[in-house]
């Protein structure tokens, strides 16, 4: 019978195994923004795992890490005994997947596109299998309600960039990403919006788009040396974002996700335009 069992797991494509409604003991959250609704929604309890990108809240810190959710260690999920896999539908890779929903662990596919759709989505959709959809009804109005406050707040639409730096060089994010959609919401012009992805950036490609503002991740910034050595590289220290100071600093899931803290995330953006030396 357990072979059987195992065998109808497998021929069950993961992207067409639908939420239902379950009381999991045992959650393992793959993916950021999945794991920061389940504290939303108050329903940490459960979780005995999550992936390094998961970094917010503070309460995170206290919960065993498996790695990160693009490159998911089978053996370490495993070894946690999760009855449930909360998996985003980048997390990865498929093979990985795969092996996990052959041990019997029941795997929900949570939508996670670079979209405010998306993110109404991921909210409800988690809930309703956490069988808590009255309280994602609330946290999916208080966010939308959030979003909606923060667009209208004045801004200058000013040329901006969105930076990272995690490998010891410079990458700009361009469209289809997380980045570039909170960008839009508050108003500002990505430069690098001709590009898809994050792609790294030439010197030269900096120098040329003389933004007037610049937003970069706090492990990012730290990466860079901080702040004034950021300041100081040739290719910016002449931009306008440089010269009036308009530099800002977001926490990484902040900047890189869409969630339900992306209304604070866009009221920082709004600010940052009109901030002065």
């Amino acid at each position: 019978m357990k072979t059987l069992i195992l065998s109808l797991l497998s021929a069950l494509p993961l992207a067409f195994i639908s939420p239902t409604t379950l009381a999991a003991e045992r959650i393992v959250s793959l993916g950021g923004s999945v794991t920061e609704i389940i504290y939303a929604l108050k329903q940490e309890k459960n979780l005995v795992g999550i992936d390094s990108s998961s970094i917010y809240p503070d309460a995170t810190q206290q919960i065993p890490k498996v790695g990160y959710y693009r490159s998911i260690p089978v053996e370490g999920v495993a070894a946690l005994n999760p009855s449930l896999l909360l998996s985003s539908e980048i997390a990865g890779p498929k093979k990985s997947l795969d092996a996990l929903a052959q041990l019997g662990i029941q795997i929900q596919t949570i939508p996670d596109r670079p979209s405010i759709d998306s993110l109404y989505q991921r909210i409800q959709t988690i809930a309703d299998i956490l069988n808590v959809s009255e309280d994602g009804k609330q946290l999916l109005n208080k966010t939308k309600q959030d979003i909606d406050s923060a667009t209208t707040l004045p801004a200058q639409k000013l040329d901006t960039i969105f930076i990272i730096n995690r490998t010891g060089s410079l990458m700009a994010a361009g469209s289809e990403t997380s980045a570039d959609e909170i960008m839009k919401l508050a108003g500002v012009n990505n430069i690098f919006a001709h590009q898809k992805g994050f792609k790294p950036v030439a010197n030269e490609s900096l120098a040329s788009a003389k933004p007037e503002l610049i937003i970069i991740t706090e492990f990012s910034a730290q990466n860079s040396g901080e702040i004034d050595r950021l300041k100081s590289l040739p290719a910016l220290i002449d931009s306008p974002a440089v010269k009036n100071n308009r530099i800002l600093v977001l926490d990484d899931l902040l900047a890189m996700t869409l969630g339900p803290r992306t209304g604070e995330a866009i009221r920082q953006i709004k600010n940052a335009t009109l901030m002065t030396k």
